[in-house]
């Protein structure tokens, strides 16, 4: 097994934690690449990818997070199921179990917890959840379409319309 995991840097108190990720990994003998920045296409990959298995979002604060509408259109047929405190944004993304995983964000184990449990499911299990996910994100985003644009001039770089 492998842990990928996204840890982008940031330039406040918390700037020393990837660091401390790689240690930690190093120490627990994990074979585990640790990605420091964040591009675009990177969250998908790993989301579809066959062989994910989870993805973990161990935020603090999600009003309402992309990575689980995302990870439930890209994962549809392969790949991860989502894990994720359970609190803010991700109670109303996420119903344990049904399309997704969330656990008590409170012990100072529960991550790990949920990573055990996330990697214990079975794939009937896995493809289950990633199907009601799918769903779930479709209904809600046939529910809550785009905003329209008004009319008025063309955005900046765009042809506008009839162009």
């Amino acid at each position: 097994m492998h842990l990928a995991a996204i840890a982008v840097r940031t330039d406040d108190e918390r700037a020393t934690l990837f660091d401390t990720y790689q240690r930690q990994c190093d120490r627990a003998g994990l074979r585990a690449t640790l990605v420091g920045g964040l591009h675009q296409q990177l969250p998908r990959a790993l989301a579809a990818l066959p062989a994910t298995r989870v993805i973990a979002c161990p935020s603090r604060v999600e009003t309402l997070a992309n990575v689980v509408f995302e990870t439930a259109l890209w994962a549809q047929n392969d790949g991860a199921v989502v894990l994720a405190p359970a609190r803010d944004g991700f109670t109303e993304q996420i119903a344990d179990g049904p399309n997704g995983l969330l656990y008590d964000p409170a012990p100072p184990d529960a991550l790990a917890s949920g990573l055990r449990r996330a990697l214990a499911l079975t794939e009937t299990e896995r493809a289950r959840m990633r199907r009601a996910a799918h769903a779930r994100a479709v209904a809600r985003a046939r529910r809550c379409p785009a905003p329209r644009r008004a009319a008025g001039p063309p955005l900046p770089g765009s042809a506008g319309p009839g162009r």
